[in-house]
């Protein structure tokens, strides 16, 4: 009985350790994300984390941005991509960015006015690298909020041919070529 009890008691302190482990991970992660918000002055307008990386999406004044922090060297080092775009176009109301990640690529969709926002149901990407490659696409339902952030396995980074915004009839009420 003292034989299964230790080593029950091992199995436990040893998925404990993993749990606080990634803990430690997601807590260096969240505090490297929170320096460089307050660093570049920016304001983060969402966010999404899991045990090796957190992406964000951000404004500050006209620009928009997605930036990506993941560990480096083991989970020694903490490292950041970010893709910045500017909003200088009045007429403009949707603009967007790319970002590599460690296994994914993301694109951040910042859609600037609000009217469209709350008649937006659903973003439509379609891709075309090459005009003899078969264009495909990717559909996602919308979060009410500034920020869209779509994300898609590919050996590649894609060309973005077109962004549709549809509604709640997946009618396209805005389009970005």
């Amino acid at each position: 009985m003292y034989i299964v009890f230790l080593i029950l008691l091992f199995f436990l302190s040893g998925c404990s350790n993993s749990g606080s482990v990634k803990n430690q991970h997601n807590q260096k992660l969240d505090a490297f994300q929170q320096e460089y918000a307050k660093k570049n002055d920016i304001d983060v307008i969402w966010k999404e984390s899991n045990e090796s990386e957190e992406l964000i999406a951000f404004n500050k004044l006209n620009e928009y941005g997605i930036a990506l922090f993941y560990f480096e060297d083991e989970g020694k080092e903490v490292k950041s991509d970010v893709s910045k775009i500017a909003m200088n176009d009045e007429l403009k109301k949707v603009v967007y960015t790319q970002i590599i990640g460690k296994n994914d690529y993301y694109i951040g969709i910042f859609i600037d006015d609000e009217e469209l926002l709350q008649k937006a149901s659903s973003i439509k990407i379609t891709f075309a690298d090459d005009p003899n490659e078969e264009m495909f696409a990717i559909q996602q339902t919308i979060v009410k909020t500034k920020a869209q952030i779509l994300q898609y396995e590919s050996d590649n980074q894609r060309i973005i041919k077109s962004i549709y915004i549809k509604n709640d009839n997946n009618q396209n009420i805005y389009q970005v070529k």
